[in-house]
């Protein structure tokens, strides 16, 4: 009870919280009014593209929704909040699924804590891997444990290395492994041959890391015509219209903030067959490098 008390209480006297007012939110007000209990497809898979478009005034009124918004307002703003990677609102949403005990409110917190760097959230993840990762709390196991290996926390090694082997075919860790992966295999290298904005973005993608990806030398993305290739641990790419036989193919999806400071990479990564697995990035550019700040799986088939 202690592990988990001490970071809790770290983070709610942390400093408050912007004053509470109504702003313009924009395209996004319509959205949170009609918000239901479950979020519709169309709109989940809209939530990238309205997220990185969002400015200060409206990552403002999302925080007051945090606050003062019914509850599936209230997860609909979380959601949001999540892909922003703004570490403003997502210690604002920290402490509110702390105040709240609601469970999917602190899976998407796990998930945004990869924006922060603090001691107590990092304590607070780890404490959340001891969590059930078969039951109501396997998503904030899950999450966790991806933030702390996004944030490559070496502190927590002996609580990823426990839950990887805690329920083996759990999800929860499924994401423990990939999370000591990133952590104890180190950034990955990238020598690309061009420079561009959405190259930029895409090497700090591949610094982290392509999960499902550790043997295969060679991945196709058809609508850029590159060939990704990977030799000793250095990710480089050719351009070729004629994809490889049997070589998986990749796409990425990269959306890039209007201020150039956040951008949002959805990759869909489809093996043989009917095999396949898709995943958002959320990234900030830090000291002018661009740097993943959240990861978490989409989809998988």
């Amino acid at each position: 009870m202690r592990r988990l008390l001490m970071p809790l209480l770290a983070l709610l006297l942390a400093a408050p919280a912007p004053p509470d007012r109504s702003v313009d939110l924009g395209e996004i007000r319509p959205l949170l009014d009609g918000a239901s209990e479950s979020t519709p497809i169309d709109l989940f898979l809209r939530l990238p593209e309205l997220a990185v478009g969002l400015d200060e005034r409206q990552i403002d009124g999302l925080i007051w929704v945090l606050r003062h918004g019914s509850k599936p307002q209230r997860l609909l703003a979380a959601e949001l909040i999540t892909y922003a990677g703004e570490p403003r609102a997502a210690r604002v949403l920290l402490r509110r699924s702390l105040w709240t005990g609601e469970e999917e409110l602190a899976r998407l917190a796990s998930m945004a804590a990869g924006a922060l760097s603090s001691q107590p959230t990092r304590d607070l993840l780890v404490a959340q891997l001891a969590g059930e990762q078969i039951g109501a709390t396997w998503g904030s196991v899950m999450e966790s444990a991806l933030s702390l290996g996004v944030r490559r926390e070496r502190a927590a090694v002996p609580a990823l290395r426990e839950a990887a082997g805690r329920v083996p075919e759990s999800f929860g860790a499924d994401a423990a492994r990939l999370a000591l992966s990133w952590i104890e295999g180190g950034e990955g290298r990238v020598a690309f041959a061009e420079t561009t904005d959405e190259l930029e973005v895409l090497a700090a993608v591949f610094r982290l890391g392509l999960p499902r990806t550790y043997d295969r030398p060679q991945l196709y993305e058809a609508a850029s015509e590159r060939l990704w290739s990977v030799e000793n641990g250095e990710w480089s790419f050719s351009h070729t219209a004629v994809r490889p036989q049997r070589t998986p193919r990749l796409d990425f999806k990269v959306r890039i903030s209007p201020e150039q400071e956040r951008a949002i990479v959805s990759a869909a990564l489809n093996l043989e067959g009917h095999c396949g697995t898709g995943w958002d990035y959320v990234l900030r550019r830090r000291a002018g490098r661009w740097q993943v700040v959240g990861f978490w799986m989409i989809w998988i088939s």
